[in-house]
């Protein structure tokens, strides 16, 4: 789960001013409604991975993605490394945003989006600092 009101438009090859036109019709009623629909949500229903090297893997992620009050199948190719305490996913996919119900936005026809949008992600966790054992 993410936030919706997280999701940035990067606006490469547009001009600079239209960016923050398009960021707020994106997060307004007419594409994600963030007033409503705060929450997008993924959940895997399968997952493949093969070695990539060193402490990397290529791994195959599909599953269901929920966004606004639309489910839809998703596939995730993404690369996976392990270094040290820390986890670090990259990747990206291709989504149809008429797949959830979601008309492209055009600006008095100057700017207009794409149906098929390209999310880019890189996420990284990592572990807690363990509990000092404490005796009593």
């Amino acid at each position: 789960r993410f936030a919706a009101a997280a999701l940035r438009v990067t606006g490469s090859d547009e001009p600079p001013g239209d960016v923050p036109k398009v960021q707020a019709r994106m997060a307004g009623p007419e594409v994600l409604d963030v007033a409503r629909f705060a929450q997008i949500r993924f959940r895997s229903t399968a997952v493949s991975a093969t070695p990539a090297g060193g402490a990397a893997w290529n791994v195959s992620l599909r599953g269901e993605l929920e966004l606004r009050a639309t489910r839809g199948p998703v596939d995730v190719p993404l690369t996976v490394e392990l270094a040290g305490d820390e986890l670090r996913a990259r990747g990206q996919a291709r989504l149809r945003q008429t797949a959830f119900g979601i008309q492209p936005i055009s600006v008095a026809g100057l700017v207009k989006v794409k149906d098929e949008l390209l999310v880019e992600f890189d996420l990284v966790a990592r572990r807690p600092p363990e509990e000092p054992v404490r005796l009593r």
